[in-house]
């Protein structure tokens, strides 16, 4: 393909051979001697796509949101710990109550707050056990959310 820039025949090149292929069989025809005239017809694709946008799902806000996203994490694992999921609700989203009740209470000190995190969002704070605990020991991320009216849990990720 002389005077084509290389990259446009790189992708030329697959139809070019295609193409001598489809021409070869048509000048032999059924018998396989060469005929006197060849009519090549180019094909057309149609292509069709069909854009599918999700659904919104939402959940009911928490009917108490804190005043701070460390507060609703405590909120929330203080039910948790008395498992009281209509208290873990007025600070979490029924998804976050879910995932965090999923899981049973480790019970005394394996469940202290890890401090939460503030350079960006999400916010995470982070429970689990103290420092020189087993490190199978799980740990609570607790993703929290702001809306007008306070922070909240919005979700939970469970290691271990």
């Amino acid at each position: 393909m002389d005077g084509v820039p290389p990259a446009l025949a790189a992708r030329l090149a697959p139809a070019a051979a295609v193409l001598l292929c489809v021409v070869s069989v048509a000048a032999c025809g059924r018998s396989g001697r060469a005929s006197s005239a060849t009519t090549v017809q180019p094909s057309t694709t149609t292509v069709s796509t069909t854009l599918v946008r999700p659904t919104a799902t939402t959940s009911p806000l928490p009917t108490a949101p804190q005043t701070s996203a460390a507060g609703a994490a405590a909120e929330m694992v203080t039910a948790w710990s008395l498992n009281n999921r209509a208290a873990a609700r007025t600070a979490a989203s029924q998804t976050a109550v879910a995932e965090l009740f999923a899981a049973r209470y480790p019970g005394g000190s394996l469940a202290l707050s890890r401090g939460c995190s503030a350079a960006f969002p999400p916010i995470v704070c982070t429970y689990g056990p103290p420092g020189g605990a087993d490190p199978n020991d799980p740990l609570y991320e607790l993703y929290v959310s702001h809306t007008a009216k306070g922070w909240y849990v919005s979700s939970v990720r469970i290691f271990g």
